[in-house]
């Protein structure tokens, strides 16, 4: 997308897959259209190992419904729900490479080999980060997910990033 137009997102939870559109116009975002396609108990089951789509073709079903005649050009933002990633906050040294150092702090609470995580952070204040591990794998089940509904995937961000990014004013 460029300076203008319409972004789609696509979220997950234990409980639904929502879909909203956003139009970004200059200074602004707007939601333009939200749907909410609640799942079945135990459809998916957000786990930081194994699988978490525990039930494909009902998730799937709930996706395409979330996704309806919204616009969005088939390329979309996943959003990842919290309790699939290791969560820390931390203070990277000054020069470090942040996701290396991140990585290894938080390879002794991981329950996958460290070399399968994709490490993000965000930016909390004061030098310290919000730093957040997951597990390839995981990464790739909700891709999966979402170009077996017709989506090329964009991004793909975690739950808690983006509601403290909210939160502190600096969007995902």
């Amino acid at each position: 997308m460029g300076l203008f137009g319409t972004e789609l997102f696509v979220g997950f939870d234990a409980a639904s897959v929502s879909a909203a559109t956003l139009s970004k116009g200059p200074g602004r975002r707007r939601v333009e259209d939200f749907v909410r396609a609640p799942l079945d108990p135990g459809a998916l089951l957000p786990s930081p190992a194994g699988s978490n789509v525990v039930r494909r073709d009902e998730v799937r079903a709930a996706l395409e419904h979330a996704l309806g005649d919204l616009p969005g050009g088939g390329r979309a933002t996943l959003v990842l729900p919290d309790g699939i990633a290791r969560l820390a906050v931390m203070e990277p040294p000054a020069g470090a490479d942040s996701r290396d150092y991140l990585r290894f702090r938080l390879a002794s609470s991981l329950p996958w080999p460290a070399a399968d995580a994709i490490v993000d952070f965000l930016p909390v204040g004061r030098g310290r980060v919000l730093a957040a591990a997951v597990r390839r794998g995981t990464v790739s089940e909700f891709e999966h997910l979402a170009n077996g509904a017709g989506l090329s995937v964009d991004r793909v961000l975690l739950g808690p990033l983006v509601a403290i990014g909210g939160l502190l004013g600096r969007g995902r």
